[in-house]
């Protein structure tokens, strides 16, 4: 064999070396990426855990500092009483009824968290009295049967009710309650 054909036969196999480092390069790629991402999934999951872990110790730290949470701080800081049975009588306007309005809420039961839905009645009323509440808009939802409040006839929009409201939803922000914390419900006379 002379030295030219011995440099193309060596060409020859740096090409098909080359070639075939080329190809597998995307295979071992896919490898370290198949055997790195579950280290990096369980690496997100365990920050986000120990996120969760702090935040939670942040909110015990401030309910034990404050004696309280915020809402309950500023209830009390504006005089409003802070007992659960506590109602203020009002007397409101109603201005829609949704007979089949979906709903929807997660709720949490020794550490495990449920979740319900369903579609029920939901009346928009606005209060006329109290003064200080004249004018704010409440939504009732009727989702419970039984010794709650009964949802108002879809005849009877533009009449006014009267309602016991607990005071701590008229302190707050909300817009929407319950039928079952409603008390003294009922169709004013005329």
């Amino acid at each position: 064999m002379s030295g030219d054909q011995k440099r193309d036969h060596t060409v020859v196999y740096v090409i098909a070396l080359a070639v075939a480092v080329l190809a597998l390069l995307p295979c071992c790629g896919g490898i370290g990426v198949a055997l790195v991402l579950p280290a990096v999934q369980a690496a997100r999951r365990q920050a986000a855990e120990q996120n969760l872990r702090r935040l939670s110790e942040a909110v015990a730290n401030y309910h034990q500092t404050n004696n309280g949470w915020p809402a309950d701080r500023h209830l009390a800081e504006s005089g409003a009483s802070l007992e659960p049975g506590q109602r203020i009588a009002c007397t409101a306007t109603l201005t829609e009824l949704e007979p089949e309005f979906p709903w929807f809420e997660n709720s949490v039961e020794q550490g495990d968290v449920a979740h319900s839905d369903g579609k029920a009645p939901r009346a928009t009323f606005v209060l006329v009295s109290p003064p200080a509440h004249a004018g704010r808009q409440v939504r009732v939802l009727f989702k419970y049967a039984g010794a709650a409040a009964r949802p108002p006839e879809i005849g009877h929009v533009g009449r006014t009710y009267r309602m016991d409201l607990p005071e701590r939803f008229l302190a707050g922000q909300y817009d929407t309650i319950d039928n079952q914390e409603l008390a003294g419900f009922a169709l004013e006379s005329e």
